[in-house]
């Protein structure tokens, strides 16, 4: 259903985290979607985290405001 929603553009983009390597089989059109990220499912501590997220988080919502 997703698949569907995002190839209908009923939604702009999805960022989905994978937890196995088989959420999305291999060929499937997810892969191929100018719209879709995704991601692996992980987990880190470091001290640098908030930082860097905050970080990433910043530049990515500039980008998005002033598309």
């Amino acid at each position: 259903m997703l698949i569907e929603v995002l190839q209908n553009r009923e939604i702009a983009h999805a960022i989905v985290r994978c937890i196995r390597s088989r959420t999305f089989r291999k060929g499937t059109s997810v892969w191929r979607m100018e719209n879709v990220m995704v991601t692996p499912h992980l987990s880190s501590k470091s001290s640098e985290y908030l930082h860097r997220t905050f970080s990433i988080f910043e530049k990515n919502m500039h980008e998005f405001l002033n598309r």
